[in-house]
């Protein structure tokens, strides 16, 4: 069986981040797995940016076969809800996703470096890593609902999202105790959009080639 897009990029983001405890075995703290999730979804939205104009074929890549517009449709309605969670924050990517997370996982608005590490160190057990995996994939698909449903924000904040904003929030979030790196990723819209590129043309050629062509990777 032929495992999809973001399952496999799911599966290569959760190895570095697991961690084993003495007594606990192997477990993945809540903030690290968050940020993979972020990572996902900022991959989903440049993905439908950069396969705009071949869209339902890149949803191939994660969908059944034949249920390529319903599965879109449903991913918009996701970014349709997470717009209206995120309220009046939707100036960054992070404030989008990250943040609307950490909300719904007990995170009060008007959070402090001890709240914040009360709901990002906890343990996500082995036994869990699955459903946890199941998640990512899904955010990353989400991604790909949201950079359709809302193209053109979704292009304004790729291009910013190495600036200022993000950085000071990235700044406050190391500083409350995420084990996040010193300085947020930094590109173009071009260079990221190339990035995604490359991505989806390595699962291509190993797990869909007859992909290459539909999707422009070809060259």
């Amino acid at each position: 069986m032929t495992p999809p897009l973001f399952s496999v990029l799911a599966n290569q983001l959760i190895g570095p981040i697991t961690k084993k405890g003495f007594f606990a075995g192997e477990y993945v703290h809540f903030g690290q797995f968050l940020m993979a999730c972020q990572y996902l979804f900022e991959t989903g939205v440049t993905a439908a940016e950069v396969f705009s104009d071949r869209l339902l074929v890149f949803v191939k890549l994660f969908s059944d076969a034949g249920a390529e517009e319903r599965c879109l449709q449903y991913l918009r309605e996701c970014a349709t809800k997470r717009m209206a969670a995120a309220g009046d924050a939707c100036r960054s990517f992070l404030q989008i996703f990250l943040f609307t997370e950490l909300r719904e996982a007990g995170l009060p608005r008007d959070w402090t470096g001890a709240d914040l590490v009360r709901v990002t160190d906890r343990k996500i057990q082995k036994k869990l890593i699955e459903n946890s995996l199941l998640k990512m994939q899904f955010h990353g698909a989400e991604g790909v609902g949201f950079g359709s449903a809302y193209p053109e924000l979704s292009r304004e904040l790729l291009k910013e999202s190495a600036e200022p904003l993000d950085a000071v929030e990235w700044s406050k979030l190391r500083g409350a105790g995420l084990d996040i790196p010193q300085k947020p990723p930094q590109g173009t819209l071009s260079e990221q959009k190339e990035t995604v590129r490359g991505l989806v043309s390595a699962y291509v050629s190993q797990f869909r080639p007859e992909l290459l062509e539909p999707l422009g990777l070809h060259n």
